[in-house]
């Protein structure tokens, strides 16, 4: 265990992080994601809302790699066992986090598609927007793969070398964890409210949703294919440091069980 003090340590911050997502999914994600689902809405016919959602959109593509870049001097300040099993992990894991981008950028490319008035995207998708996918998420691989790689050079700017712009990265990936969340209690709408259904351009998403005849088994089944993808995925960079800690899996879990509550008991 650790103390209280301890948790604001920077060998800790993944924990710190579970516990705010904790407080968020308890307290605010209910609110946020029904803001998120009226912004969508309004965003068929109103210029502000369109504007909000491609820019909800940018931060789920962006706010994670900018974190990382932020991160990555104050990173370089671990030891060399740490870098090599960062790096190592970075390797092995590679395809995971690459598929997982795909399918969370893909996600975000949908939300714009379907706000300029595109529907049934397997039937319009366009080698334009697979390369655009591709692109981003490849391009995220590599920014964190150099969170495990020395800098060659110092910054232009000495802000980077700033304990305090390391903080900052852990808020930018921290957002971005949240608004991850947002997209997928927006997802589950339409299995919480039994009735309404998500757009045609993100019914592919539906894979990631539970079904009604589910067991609570086969429910808790779903759980863990969706958080690999909507919560390990963000985290990626604690989960190098954080990967051996039974107290971070447990956080993890503890962020997590209000997600649990509403999958298994639906209607409260």
């Amino acid at each position: 265990m650790i103390k209280f003090k301890q948790i604001f340590e920077r060998r800790n911050r993944g924990i710190l992080i579970d516990v705010v997502m904790f407080g968020v999914q308890l307290v605010l994600m209910r609110a946020l994601v029904s803001r998120l689902a009226d912004i969508i809405d309004q965003s068929k016919d109103d210029i502000t809302a369109k504007a909000t959602v491609g820019g909800f959109c940018f931060a789920l593509c962006f706010l994670q790699p900018a974190g990382v870049i932020l991160k990555r001097y104050g990173a370089n300040r671990a030891t060399e066992d740490e870098e090599g099993a960062y790096g190592k992990i970075v390797k092995d894991f590679g395809c995971y986090y690459l598929v997982s981008q795909l399918i969370l950028i893909g996600a975000g490319i949908s939300f714009i598609l379907g706000m300029l008035g595109q529907e049934h995207i397997f039937d319009k998708v366009c080698l334009g927007q697979l390369v655009l996918t591709f692109s981003l998420g490849i391009l995220n691989l590599w920014i964190i793969s150099l969170y495990a790689t020395p800098p060659r050079h110092k910054p232009l700017r000495r802000l980077l070398e700033l304990p305090q712009t390391e903080v900052l990265g852990d808020l930018l990936i921290l957002l971005n964890l949240i608004l991850w969340q947002m997209l997928w209690g927006f997802l589950m709408l339409g299995y919480m409210r039994k009735g309404s259904s998500n757009p045609d351009e993100l019914m592919w998403l539906n894979v990631f949703l539970p079904q009604a005849d589910y067991s609570v088994g086969a429910r808790l089944g779903w759980f863990l294919l969706a958080v690999c993808v909507f919560y390990f995925t963000p985290r990626f960079i604690y989960l190098i440091h954080d990967r051996q800690r039974k107290l971070a899996w447990l956080t993890m879990l503890l962020a997590n069980s209000p997600v649990i509550y509403r999958i298994i008991f639906p209607g409260h």
